[in-house]
């Protein structure tokens, strides 16, 4: 069994939330009074954050896979890639998706599942990007 969410996820998804939390205040304050559909912006932004938790919870601990973990395989793999050959992330990155920019990765950076369907690996693509900051945790990426 494979494992994506360790301790670290934990440890650090209450710093995210709190930093979260004081960033879509901000932007109530800022807005309410001219829309006063804000008062559910924090209480809707948190029921999605933690829907996204349960389902990355669901998804590693119940069923051991499926797509969600498939997406975080293969947007970690591009991830790595970026610190081993940036020239072929890029290329990546930007659509490239040529059988010799698959000969780049290997089991240092991981293989990405996605790469052969260029609709699915343009989520992959964006995945990516959340996860510098998420810290290439899945729970903090979701």
């Amino acid at each position: 069994m494979n494992n994506y969410i360790d301790i670290w996820d934990f440890i650090l998804l209450p710093f995210y939330l709190v930093i979260i939390y004081f960033i879509a205040r901000f932007i109530k304050d800022k807005n309410i009074r001219e829309h006063p559909e804000y008062k559910y912006y924090i209480t809707g932004l948190f029921a999605s954050i933690f829907g996204s938790i349960f389902f990355c919870l669901i998804y590693n601990y119940y069923y051991q896979g499926g797509d969600t973990i498939g997406y975080y395989i293969s947007a970690k793999a591009l991830n790595n890639l970026m610190h081993k050959d940036f020239g072929a992330f890029f290329s990546i990155f930007t659509g490239h998706l040529t059988q010799e920019n698959y000969s780049v990765f290997d089991a240092t950076t991981g293989y990405p599942w996605y790469y052969r369907d260029a609709q699915s690996f343009t989520t992959v693509r964006f995945a990516s990007v959340f996860l510098i900051f998420g810290l290439k945790k899945i729970l903090l990426t979701s």
